[in-house]
């Protein structure tokens, strides 16, 4: 139902310019007919409008009139972005007067006057956590984890490393070792800590007492070392490791787990186990080491790899191995990353394309410049197998600078790809542009990119009849 209010005074003057005009006379307009439509909502309807408000737009709806004063204190959904509220007051502390966030006394008021026994939603943002504030951050914690929340969110990630912050918030541990912890937490569904120290012990404390976590994604914890994602009723459907550099074993045993997303930035080679993840279908790996010569880490994930749906690859260098590929029978997007252009990410590059008989998307990202790569043809290129590929119909290529070896790599593409309906090719202009080098002035860049749009244009003429591209 859609309900159209007009402001009373606006109504009351186009009514009396109607009546003016007709009947010579302006009639008020009867109070009975001027109805404030929404606020005769149920409450459970207001609430639902507000938690889809920001905390800010919420509350100041209580100064409306009586109706409004309360509703907004059974919102479903409080998401608090710090740096947008970063204002300081000062206050008196014995003889010494001391500036603090104005911030946080506004989250406690808000916190507090919150009446809602059950939010779907607590998120917590800032780039800037002072190092005295964490005990701030706990009662927080404390007050939230009550309410039966559902979906739970700290993100920290923009605080690392500048001073005078401090560079990690640690996790409570102390609220979450006694029975009433473990119960206040039985509803959550989705736990996220970007940039928080959590402890491995915690983290399977939470898998093993949270029966409903669907959605687990820890970044940028320094006492993540030895975990264990383990159990037999785990309806865990999403799990995803970032930047946990001493991270060094991770096991994975969960039946209901599709997407796994590791991102490899840790100080030592970690050994990762899946045993057992029959529904496994999407993986993201950012590591080096699982096509180094000195590890055969990468063999763990050989069962999985005929099942995976999605497969998105990143490499920093070229990679020191490159293995035989089980035939990834039910792959449909491959998203692989590279350095650089050279012998060995060819190989991988052409090695997964040929192995996967129903790929449908082929992603291919290039980070850096090719400088140092040698124009001669590749023979990984000229010798790779060119018997048509009847699945592949959508290629992208990102970064792309126009040079031999891309060109090269292009051609070879879509010779491959018989059934190519578009071939998306991103100059990445905008990360170009604003990029801070003297060595490269506006000028300069402006014109490679124009060399690089050349180039790519004149791979139109390639194309198979019915394919489309697209220069971005």
């Amino acid at each position: 139902m859609t309900y159209l209010i007009y402001p009373p005074s606006n109504m009351a003057k186009r009514r009396g310019n109607r009546t003016q005009s007709t009947c010579g006379k302006q009639n008020k307009l009867p109070i009975n007919l001027v109805q404030d439509c929404i606020s005769v909502l149920p409450d459970e309807v207001l609430v639902l409008i507000l938690s889809l408000l920001s905390i800010k737009e919420a509350v100041s709806t209580c100064i409306l009139s009586k109706r409004w004063k309360n509703v907004w204190k059974q919102i479903t959904c409080l998401n608090f972005f710090l740096d947008e509220l970063s204002k300081t007051e000062k206050i008196k502390i014995g003889r010494q007067v001391v500036e603090i966030p104005r911030t946080y006394n506004w989250v406690n008021q808000v916190l507090q006057l919150h009446q809602g026994q059950i939010l779907d939603e607590f998120k917590l943002c800032s780039s800037s956590i002072d190092c005295d504030s964490t005990s701030e951050i706990d009662s927080w914690i404390e007050l939230v984890i009550q309410k039966k929340v559902r979906k739970f969110e700290i993100d920290l990630q923009g605080d690392r490393g500048v001073a005078p912050y401090c560079s990690h918030y640690t996790f409570p541990e102390n609220l979450f070792r006694n029975p009433f912890g473990v119960s206040w937490f039985s509803w959550l569904t989705h736990l996220s800590l970007n940039y928080v120290n959590i402890t491995s012990e915690l983290v399977e404390h939470f898998i093993s007492n949270c029966q409903l976590l669907e959605h687990l994604f820890i970044a940028g914890s320094e006492y993540l070392e030895d975990l264990k994602v383990v159990g037999e009723l785990l309806r865990l459907k999403f799990l995803q490791i970032c930047d946990c550099l001493n991270l060094f074993q991770l096991e994975i045993s969960a039946p209901c787990l599709e997407t796994f997303f590791y991102d490899g930035e840790c100080r030592y080679n970690i050994n990762i186990r899946v045993t057992y993840a029959p529904l496994l279908a999407k993986i993201c790996i950012t590591e080096d080491f699982l096509f180094d010569s000195t590890t055969g880490d990468f063999q763990l994930f050989w069962n999985y790899l005929p099942q995976l749906v999605t497969l998105r690859l990143v490499l920093e260098k070229e990679p020191k191995l490159v293995p035989e590929f089980p035939e990834l029978t039910s792959l449909e997007f491959l998203s692989l990353s590279i350095a650089r252009i050279n012998r060995r990410s060819l190989l991988l590059l052409t090695s997964l394309i040929e192995g996967s008989p129903y790929l449908h998307r082929f992603k291919l990202r290039l980070r850096r410049s090719l400088m140092g790569c040698r124009h001669r043809r590749s023979k990984v290129i000229s010798e790779a197998n060119t018997s048509p590929h009847q699945c592949l119909k959508v290629v992208e290529l990102s970064g792309f600078s126009g040079s031999k070896h891309e060109t090269e790599v292009a051609r070879y593409l879509i010779k491959k790809a018989v059934a190519l309906k578009k071939l998306i090719i991103d100059l990445d202009s905008k990360r170009i542009l604003e990029e801070i080098n003297p060595l490269r002035p506006l000028s300069t860049k402006i014109k490679e990119l124009e060399m690089a749009r050349k180039h790519a244009l004149l791979l139109e003429k390639k194309l198979p009849l019915g394919g489309e591209l697209i220069v971005l």
